[in-house]
């Protein structure tokens, strides 16, 4: 009886309200899809105030892949300040896209929320690589800005069911 009595507590105290503001959890979720898109829009453009614009100017950036030399040891890990990430931007001859590839997760708790999301890279029109996006948000004033961006570098076709697709416009 008295596990009972604790799960219906816990039931109670976890289960949102009849009436709570779900249109502000659900507007902050767009923003911060919208935040990220922006992000990858400035991937694309290669303009450096793009992502400045959404990133906090503390912020990391952290990859993790496959290292070629021995494919099944351990993973390579780079990492970078933000700034360090728009300066690598600036000025590549090639045009880069990124997008997700289906509905990323996003969890908010206050001012503060991640994203996680299955993403492709194509290279000048050509399949580069995919992986898992994720990213941590901060909501300062003037809005979400993000934090940390995190990825992974993934390229067999078990991984990238978007790789024989058509090259994306």
């Amino acid at each position: 009886m008295k596990h009972h009595l604790i799960a219906l507590a816990a039931l109670v105290f976890l289960t949102p309200a009849a009436g709570a503001d779900h249109h502000g959890a659900a507007a902050d979720k767009t923003a911060i899809i919208a935040v990220v898109n922006k992000l990858f829009d400035a991937i694309q453009t290669q303009n450096p105030d793009d992502w400045k614009a959404v990133s906090h100017p503390d912020g990391m950036t952290l990859s993790v892949r496959p290292d070629p030399e021995n494919p099944d040891g351990p993973a390579l890990v780079r990492t970078r300040d933000v700034a360090l990430s728009v300066w690598a931007l600036d000025g590549k001859p090639q045009p880069f896209l990124e997008r997700f590839t289906s509905e990323p997760d996003v969890r908010i708790r206050g001012d503060l929320a991640h994203l996680w999301g299955e993403y492709d890279f194509w290279i000048d029109g050509e399949f580069s690589h995919c992986g898992i996006d994720s990213v941590d948000l901060v909501r300062l004033e003037g809005g979400w800005k993000i934090v940390n961006v995190l990825w992974t570098v993934e390229r067999t076709d078990e991984q990238c069911p978007t790789k024989a697709g058509p090259a994306p416009k």
